[in-house]
């Protein structure tokens, strides 16, 4: 929904496969130095998601205003995925969901996943949501991208601040 944080465990790239008679298959990215194939889905730093975790209970995240009324954001810890395309449709985000059990789907997370996967870097990706990735994510995109802007960078700032601790 419209302004719930994902901490992402793990992410994957929805649209990089092959496409047979058989259907889809996923394909992780060939690492450009080493040639190799990437996995298909590229894990989080585990010490990285428990102090998103942690960060995410001391945060004051900003309620979503809906057309039931104000909520608050949900938290969840899951799967994102990432395509070089602006998902607006409930069919195709169905879909992800089935195919790669996605918790969200957006444009970036996992490409910043690949090159730090490839250079040992550890990672966690963090999103707010600004839509909820169906006919109408145009429209909630422009309605939502405050609050959603401003809960990622809420859990950023209180990440930081449990990072300095170490």
């Amino acid at each position: 929904m419209p302004g719930d944080v994902i901490i992402a465990l793990k992410t994957a790239q929805h649209d990089l496969g092959e496409i047979t008679p058989e259907g889809f298959f996923a394909r992780g990215a060939r690492n450009p130095t080493s040639g190799e194939r990437n996995p298909v889905f590229l894990h989080s730093d585990s010490s990285l998601v428990e102090l998103s975790k942690q960060a995410a209970t001391k945060a004051s995240f900003a309620a979503v205003t809906t057309a039931k009324g104000e909520r608050q954001p949900k938290i969840v810890t899951g799967i994102i995925v990432t395509g070089d395309i602006f998902i607006a449709s409930e069919q195709k985000k169905n879909e992800l969901r089935k195919r790669f059990a996605a918790d969200a789907v957006e444009m970036e997370g996992a490409a910043v996943s690949q090159v730090c996967y490839q250079q040992g870097v550890p990672l966690v990706v963090l999103r707010s949501l600004s839509d909820k990735a169906d006919q109408n994510a145009r429209p909630d995109t422009r309605r939502f991208y405050e609050t959603a802007s401003r809960n990622s960078a809420e859990l950023v700032f209180q990440l930081v601040g449990l990072l300095k601790q170490f």
